[in-house]
């Protein structure tokens, strides 16, 4: 349910990740900071905020509101002791004024007469000997830091840390720079003689930035260090001393990591250091982390030798792969792998249907959809499988920064698309734009950068995301796929451009689309893909899909261990494989309880359904309709072409929601739809109808077989219906038409968040081509449905999941009252799987290939 599942966790790709202080913070605090709002405890609401960073804003600074601020009396008075930007002359009487600024720097060396303006508007002149000293507010901001800085705090009670305390003379020196460089810009100050002063001032900023660094890394805030360290590096990227506290602070990082034994963390430590700072780890201190790592690997690298020795090939792998996470260019380490274990393994899938379309944005079968899971990523992972941690994922970026009504994204630089060239932030704005504008299926109305979603490109490596109006799950939004900005051209429609990369798929996932044949289509490692956790790419080198019509060849191919997975069977036909000791069968979709909760969780996304053609004037009547949908046996079905033994597997829907989720009226709509006689009645009352044409998938073997049964239930209430079996290019461009010649379409749809957002399907802006509305459900001149747009947009602008919930029930109730479409059943994904496939504990429900690049095949496994 989405109250358990959407929750957040982030997967870093740089350095973020390496933090020992990450921890994501309380969701309700989170959304109280940002909006304002009072959250009810039970609503759930994204979460991607890192730990809080501590202040490292470069100003402008009021020091008058940082001294009401302050709770140490010693920090309050240090700060309003300049709060007041003035010069002061004490006269030999111990008089002391204080002044406009003084424009010549005062020297008593000059002996001449000094003339000031009080800030009270007296002009006055004093002789030399009249004066016992001058100090210009910039010479006070330097004198009183240095006695501020001189004490400490951190050992006192209360007391104040040194990075708080060098933060508050930060501000005061940073101040102090304003002012000084406004007055020059004005005249107020003379450049000749206060030439020295702007660059004393400067030094002693970075100065203090170079010791709150030093502080940062002592008190082991390493996330504020790393902030810190970047804004530093940006300004000043030669600086030798700001390189040497950098690499301090990483060096006491990775001592850190090797103390609890990560040793994986401690040498991505290592190598962001490298590739953001261009540390050649030839220093002692680096030299010394380097040793240590390659003797941890040189000492794993023993441990497999003596494993496969042993012939304990599961024990050889562990320490093979820990070997390669702490130094995987350890001479000789690579060769063996190859060499002893096979590294160059060969996933073999049977499909009933092999790709043909390789662009998410044109993808009709299910192997098409396979196929781009395995090329490309989404920006936001949802996690689905029953093994899986609920929520998501940010796989593509670095950790989000939370600001105001959204969240920044910064691209890391190792993100490169399968040709090598780098990913960039007008790819996601691509990527956006092809989901949030008429054109192609992935069409999404809500999306539209003038509603709910907004992307902002700040430059070639960051964007950022913000929300016009409350949502639920805002950030659910972003799990649109990642596509190359260079394959889809602007000044072409997005249909086109779509069919484009379909033929010449370019993504950033960790397969690339090599070759096809007759009988097979064969995916290669994506040689750019280079992830922290996995230095070397894919496990799996070769993914290859071998198409079978013959289910009995198929089954036997995964038990010889010459195929590795076996998709498209049917409950009964995957009930031959149990018992077998060398083939497991999986089942993704099962609802199972959540952690700790007996709660079934969802993780079935898809629904069965049969879509109406509108256009058509027969359909255009409600009873015919309503009709339809009460005459079909959806029971009988399920029975009689696709279950098993398992009685439980399958269910009939009779809601446009998958069961089980969040959104399924199920006290309203418990009992299966059918009713032939109420079917009966209701098509009498709708009068004649001509013999309906029923299109379906002509790649979905066990889909035709459901439309023979569905065909044969309207022949029961007075329907004769025409069954087509259509392949999926002819397919797609008939739903492309003005007036598809079907008047019935066999189909599925897939909700891909549990926002279960069902406008892209009935919005009337998705229709003819533009988007998945292949029904041209509210095109004129149909009629159209204010109430069902309204619950629609209800259910998503709401924060509060309770009142969210009640428009999904009034969405659920009016598809079913107006018979929208006919909700039909929902299936049970099984996958079999052969022992040779390890590491494959999550399985994405309807696609299969959740964290393939994972995946590894034991020795014999080719």
């Amino acid at each position: 349910m989405l109250v358990r599942s959407v929750r957040w966790t982030m997967a870093c790709l740089m350095m973020i990740l390496l933090s020992s202080s990450l921890a994501a913070q309380d969701k309700k605090k989170a959304v109280e900071e940002e909006e304002g709002e009072s959250v009810k405890p039970k609503v759930q609401v994204p979460n991607l905020e890192p730990v809080k960073l501590q202040p490292l804003g470069w100003g402008p600074f009021v020091l008058a509101d940082e001294a009401k601020a302050a709770t140490l009396p010693e920090v309050k008075k240090y700060l309003d002791d300049l709060t007041l930007t003035a010069d002061e002359v004490v006269s030999t009487a111990n008089k002391t004024y204080r002044t406009a600024p003084i424009a010549r720097k005062y020297d008593p060396k000059e002996g001449k007469p000094l003339t000031f303006t009080t800030l009270e508007g007296a002009k006055l002149v004093l002789q030399t000997e009249q004066i016992r000293q001058v100090l210009h507010y910039e010479e006070r901001v330097l004198d009183l830091t240095r006695q501020f800085l001189d004490r400490r705090f951190d050992t006192a009670k209360p007391g104040l840390s040194r990075f708080m305390q060098l933060r508050a003379a930060e501000m005061v020196i940073s101040e102090g720079l304003r002012y000084h460089q406004t007055l020059l810009a004005q005249g107020s100050r003379d450049k000749t003689s206060w030439s020295r002063m702007e660059t004393d001032l400067k030094n002693k900023l970075f100065a203090i930035r170079i010791d709150e660094l030093r502080a940062l890394t002592a008190e082991r805030d390493y996330a504020t260090a790393e902030e810190l360290a970047k804004k530093m590096f940006q300004a000043s990227p030669g600086d030798k001393v700001l390189l040497e506290v950098i690499e301090e602070l990483y060096v006491k990082q990775t001592d850190d990591q090797f103390g609890a034994k990560n040793y994986l963390q401690a040498r991505l430590i290592l190598e962001a250091l490298k590739e953001k700072y261009l540390n050649p780890l030839t220093s002692p201190s680096t030299k010394r982390e380097v040793d240590r790592l390659q003797d941890v690997s040189r000492r794993l690298f023993e441990e497999v030798k003596a494993a496969l020795e042993a012939k304990d090939r599961t024990k050889a792998l562990s320490a093979l792969e820990a070997a390669e996470q702490a130094w995987p260019t350890l001479p000789g380490l690579r060769e063996f792998r190859v060499k002893q274990l096979g590294e160059y393994s060969v996933l073999k899938v049977g499909v009933r249907a092999l790709p043909t379309s390789f662009s998410p944005l044109s993808a009709m079968t299910d192997s098409d959809k396979l196929a781009c899971q395995l090329i490309y990523e989404p920006i936001v992972t949802q996690r689905k499988a029953p093994a899986a941690t609920a929520g998501y994922v940010a796989q593509l970026t670095e950790a989000p920064r939370r600001i105001a009504k959204g969240y920044e994204f910064t691209i890391p630089p190792t993100l490169k698309w399968s040709d090598g060239t780098p990913v960039k932030s007008d790819d996601v704005q691509r990527s956006f734009e092809l989901v949030s504008k008429p054109g192609t299926r992935q069409f999404d109305p809500t999306l539209d950068n003038d509603g709910l979603l907004v992307i902002n490109q700040i430059d070639e490596t960051r964007f950022s995301i913000t929300t016009r109006a409350p949502a639920l799950d805002p950030i659910t939004f972003m799990n649109f796929p990642l596509l190359p900005a260079s394959r889809l051209p602007r000044d072409q429609s997005n249909s086109a451009a779509a069919m484009a990369l379909a033929r010449q798929p370019l993504g950033t996932g960790p397969y690339v689309y090599t070759q096809s044949s007759a009988t097979e289509v064969v995916f290669k490692a994506n040689p750019h893909y280079k992830r922290p956790h996995l230095p070397n790419g894919p496990a799996i080198q070769e993914i290859h899909f071998i198409l079978y019509s013959d289910w009995g060849v198929a089954r036997q191919a995964i038990l010889d261990g010459r195929w590795q997975m076996l998709l498209d069977g049917t409950s009964k036909e995957m009930d031959e494989l149990a018992g077998n000791a060398q083939v497991i069968v999986r089942t993704p979709t099962e609802s199972v309880a959540a952690e700790g909760s007996a709660t079934p969780q969802f993780t079935n996304p898809r629904i069965y359904l049969l879509g109406f053609n509108y256009r058509k004037p027969h359909l255009q009547r409600k009873e015919a309709r309503e009709g339809i949908s009460l005459a079909i046996n959806r029971e009988a079905i399920i029975e009689s072409v696709f279950r098993g033994k398992t009685k439980t597997h399958h269910a009939v829907l009779n809601g446009p929601y998958p069961l089980n989720s969040w959104g399924y009226d199920t006290a309203s709509f418990s009992q299966s739809p059918y009713a032939s006689v109420q079917a009966s009645a209701k098509l009498r009352a709708a009068g004649s109808m001509p013999e309906l044409k029923l299109a379906v998938l002509a790649e979905d073997i066990h889909g035709i077989e459901a439309c023979k049964l569905i065909q044969a239930d309207l022949k029961k209430v007075g329907i004769n219906c025409s069954i087509k079996p259509t392949g999926a290019a002819e397919l797609a461009v008939e739903m492309n038409k003005p007036v598809p010649e079907f008047d019935l379409l066999y189909t599925t749809w897939d909700y891909n968040s549990e926002t279960l957002n069902l406008r892209p399907f009935v919005d009337v802006v998705c229709t003819n081509g533009n988007g998945p509305n292949f029904m041209g459900y509210q095109l004129p001149p149909n009629p159209q449905d204010p109430a069902l747009m309204r619950y629609l947009s209800n259910s998503l602008n709401n924060r509060e999941l309770e009142n969210a919930r009640r428009q999904m029930y009034s969405i659920h109730k009016h598809v079913m009252e107006n018979a929208v479409f006919v909700p039909l059943y929902q299936l049970d994904k099984h996958v079999a799987v052969h022992r040779n496939l390890d590491k494959a504990e999550r399985l994405h429900p309807v696609f299969v290939f959740d964290s393939v690049e994972k995946w590894v095949l034991k020795a014999g496994g080719q």
